[in-house]
């Protein structure tokens, strides 16, 4: 607690889990029961075969955070978990975003830092990778002064 008032920031959540089914479904469940909100959700095949890396992010208080952290080292199938508060990490998201092809709208991309990766008949792919909070202010830039059809993200990834 902060001045009475609990201190909501953001923090990263990474395990380390045996690659098998159930186990995003239960730590996802232990953090709906947690009241957690997640924010971003990112995994994939870790470095030995068999192993995934799963990286959440969602805002709460530290006690909060590694009283959740406790319990889902618990779960079966966890390896390891650990928490980072958000200023602690590198953190990149991928975002992948169809615009209508239109005057300036590959220029004004790739001023925000992205890369052309399809031209066609009409429409620009592009892909960008950065910061959350800087994909947050080009996805708003890109959808205020031009058509998107289109997006997907990856969620943060963290290290």
């Amino acid at each position: 607690m902060n001045g009475g008032a609990w201190v909501m920031e953001k923090y990263i959540i990474k395990f380390l889990a045996v690659n098998s089914r159930g186990v995003i479904a239960r730590l996802s469940a232990l953090i709906a029961r947690k009241g957690f909100n997640i924010e971003s959700f990112c995994a994939g095949h870790h470095i030995k075969d068999g192993e995934s890396s799963i990286v959440i992010t969602f805002s709460g208080s530290e006690g909060d955070v590694q009283q959740a952290v406790a319990q889902m080292s618990k779960l079966i199938n966890i390896i390891s978990a650990e928490y980072y508060h958000e200023k602690d990490v590198v953190q990149r998201e991928l975002l992948l975003v169809k615009l209508k092809n239109v005057s300036g709208v590959k220029e004004k991309a790739q001023a925000l830092g992205g890369r052309l990766m399809k031209e066609y008949s009409g429409f620009v792919d592009f892909e960008f990778v950065d910061k959350p909070n800087s994909i947050e202010k080009n996805v708003a830039e890109l959808k205020k002064n031009f058509t998107v059809i289109d997006i997907s993200r990856s969620g943060n990834n963290a290290i």
